[in-house]
């Protein structure tokens, strides 16, 4: 049986994971499923697929967990306990070194894992899973479970576009795709979450996966498509002309059965187009707080300190 492969993405949240996902679901040989390290979150509290039934009601979800169950029995709740433990980037040095590999908990792990990648993959009738969970962590446990092909996007973001996003209050709207309130997040706040999320997902692409990793950058993928989707191509090995067609026709990309991720996934469908309202809209002292923060990581990334590339 040839393994499922998993177009991985990660970084820190608000750096577009969910533009990118739906874009690569839109890939006749590719599902997008959203941050499916919270399917379990979602279909235990009755979150909002994208389809726009509940996750323990939509068609889909309910034949995945039918599925998923006969190999994991009553112990679903053991997964997320399990996901708690080999996902969290505390445990990522553990990984790298490999000094519990023979875990009989990090063993079933990676079984039930495959074994839900298996379910998605038998009831979407694709063998490419876009899965836009972000947690560095998760993508070093994902990138070791034996009958997944792993290939792993780190998207960043400027990490002013990312502050002056998370300095918004929204109010909770569970159809709406927010399933709590969210309350602003000071600038260097965000930043020292930003380096730690992005530096981590550096390492753990640089670690032992050359050809099936590479750096995004969220301005390019906006700005230029065409040529951007030809250097994900190289490392995901999918054909992007359908998507280019796609951006050349100037059609809109379509959310499938989206669990967890941005509220946008709610909206049916989006276009691909750049949000730079920071460096119009951003006050310059929060500017300053996240670059003395970020950065000598935002200029390895090719950031400048003025502009927003």
């Amino acid at each position: 049986m040839e393994p499922i492969r998993v177009l991985y993405i990660m970084g820190y949240g608000r750096s577009g994971s969910t533009l990118l996902d739906t874009v690569l679901g839109n890939h006749p040989q590719a599902e997008s499923v959203g941050e499916l390290a919270n399917f379990h979150r979602a279909r235990a509290n009755g979150e909002f697929c994208a389809c726009r039934h509940k996750a323990n009601e939509c068609p889909f979800w309910t034949e995945v967990w039918r599925r998923w169950q006969e190999v994991v029995g009553e112990e679903t709740s053991r997964y997320h306990e399990l996901q708690m433990s080999f996902e969290r980037l505390r445990y990522m040095p553990r990984l790298i070194l490999g000094s519990t590999l023979g875990s009989s908990g990090l063993k079933r792990y990676r079984e039930w894992t495959r074994a839900l990648f298996e379910a998605i993959a038998a009831v979407s009738g694709q063998q490419v899973i876009v899965d836009s969970s972000k947690n560095p962590g998760r993508g070093l446990a994902l990138a070791g479970t034996p009958g997944l092909d792993v290939r792993l996007i780190h998207l960043v973001r400027d990490c002013r576009g990312v502050a002056y996003s998370r300095s918004k209050q929204f109010k909770r709207s569970v159809e709406a795709g927010l399933e709590k309130e969210i309350r602003p997040v000071s600038a260097r706040s965000t930043a020292i979450s930003w380096v730690g999320f992005n530096g981590f997902s550096s390492l753990i692409r640089r670690l032992g996966h050359s050809g099936r990793g590479m750096l995004l950058r969220y301005e390019d993928l906006v700005s230029d498509p065409l040529p951007t989707l030809d250097a994900i191509a190289a490392v995901t090995d999918l054909d992007m002309g359908s998507l280019q067609k796609k951006l050349a026709d100037g059609e809109s990309f379509e959310f499938g059965h989206t669990v967890s991720g941005n509220r946008v996934r709610m909206t049916g469908s989006l276009r691909l187009r750049p949000d730079l309202a920071w460096t119009q809209e951003m006050p310059e002292d929060a500017r300053k707080a996240v670059w003395r923060v970020s950065g000598p990581l935002m200029r390895s990334y090719g950031y400048k300190r003025v502009g927003s590339s």
